[in-house]
């Protein structure tokens, strides 16, 4: 335990000596999906042309490449996923993952829908699908063609990285993934869509809707919600924020392995940490493990989803106790 204590201290003071101070553009959402799934599991992306399924033979992608439909369909695009990614009026990023895949909400918000498109229609649109509503950037998030999986209700509020759905292929649908969309408002009208992934190409973005890179950091991240008793061996890696709320216990049965880049936030200020089992802290001077506020905007972007930077304080959590 004395090993583990002093590695512990070490790496808190590489993460004082290295972590960035500077502000940071607040954004949103994390991924929607689990790990080890992410931007390389996309097969279609928004179509920024005209991303209202009007078939314009025109797709343009968010980094301002344009395919256009001359020879032969836009779904076989040679220079990037594999001839895949292009579908001419998109309004959405649709996952390929695979079926009954944790389907995770990217920020905290209400149940405005959990049910089929058409109740009569199991392989119309949308299939069975939920979408939220964010109040604090005024925006809806949309989840399609899962499994007819109740883990929510309408009017429930759901927490960022809570399990909300299961992923499957219902509605129109060509095998098993998440159609994920993003809506100005409380809506889901085709004409508010936005592009979470912004627009990096030259010139203006042309879908004028768009309000800008919409995920928390680069790539997108996830956020794990830790509470109670660590009971098992674990892994934390990086690219992932574990947000801590309330008193959290790491069983003296089981041992936790932090890596370099992970990121720790502590939710409330009654949010702590009792070390019981082994803790291995592997962050380096080059790649720190981090132990910070909710409120940290700094590393894992904008876990609280104030819309606006913020930065830790004193008294926004308690302690780590070994």
């Amino acid at each position: 335990m004395r090993k583990n204590i002093l590695k512990l201290i070490i790496s808190l003071f590489v993460l004082l000596m290295f972590a960035p101070s500077f502000p940071v553009t607040a954004s949103y959402y994390t991924l929607p999906i689990p790990l080890p799934y992410g931007n390389d599991d996309i097969t279609s992306w928004m179509d920024h042309a005209s991303p209202t399924y009007n078939y314009d033979d025109i797709m343009k992608k968010y980094d301002g490449n344009t395919y256009l439909d001359e020879e032969a369909d836009l779904n076989t695009c040679s220079n990037y996923n594999d001839g895949a990614g292009c579908y001419d009026g998109h309004n959405g990023t649709d996952f390929a993952v695979p079926e009954y895949t944790d389907i995770l909400a990217v920020d905290g918000g209400k149940v405005m829908h959990v049910d089929w498109e058409n109740p009569s229609v199991a392989t119309q649109g949308y299939g069975f699908y939920i979408r939220l509503y964010h109040f604090n950037n005024d925006q809806s998030t949309l989840y399609a063609h899962l499994n007819d999986v109740s883990l929510v209700s309408l009017n429930d509020y759901v927490i960022r990285g809570q399990h909300i759905g299961e992923s499957g292929s219902t509605g129109v649908a060509t095998g098993p993934h998440l159609h994920f969309s993003v809506y100005d408002g409380d809506t889901t009208a085709l004409s508010s869509s936005i592009d979470p992934y912004g627009w990096s190409g030259g010139g203006s973005d042309p879908w004028t809707p768009d309000q800008g890179y919409l995920w928390t950091t680069t790539p997108p991240s996830l956020t794990v919600p830790v509470s109670g008793t660590i009971n098992s061996n674990s892994i934390w890696g990086p690219n992932v924020v574990h947000l801590l709320n309330g008193s959290v216990t790491l069983a003296a049965s089981a041992s936790l392995d932090i890596e370099p880049g992970a990121i720790v936030k502590f939710k409330t200020a009654t949010s702590s940490f009792l070390i019981n089992g082994t803790l291995d802290v592997d962050g380096t001077a080059s790649s720190p493990s981090y132990f910070t506020s909710y409120h940290d905007d700094a590393v894992g972007g904008d876990t609280n989803s104030n819309a606006t930077s913020s930065y830790p304080g004193k008294g926004d959590w308690l302690y780590i106790q070994t």
